[in-house]
C-alpha cells in the first residue's frame, strides 16, 4: 500500500469524494462578481474579524435578510 507522510494514499482521495458528494448533497454555490479590489477589501474585514470570506458574507446577508 502506497503512502505519503503516513497517509494510505486511497484513504486519501476516498475522503476528497465523500467530501465533495457531502457538498453536492448539502450546499449550492453563488458566484459574486465585485469591482476590483473589492475581494481585498472583503477579506481583510474578515480576517479582522477572526472569519472566512464565506462566513463574513453569509453572517451579511442574514443580518440584512432578518431586518
Amino acid at each position: 500500500m502506497e503512502t505519503i507522510g503516513g497517509v494510505i494514499l486511497g484513504w486519501v482521495e476516498n475522503k476528497i469524494e465523500r467530501t465533495k458528494a457531502y457538498n453536492k448533497a448539502n450546499y449550492e454555490q453563488i458566484k459574486v462578481q465585485v469591482p476590483k479590489g473589492t475581494k481585498e477589501k472583503i477579506k481583510a474585514a474578515a480576517e479582522a474579524a477572526g472569519k472566512s470570506m464565506t462566513s463574513y458574507i453569509m453572517e451579511a446577508v442574514n443580518e440584512k435578510m432578518n431586518k
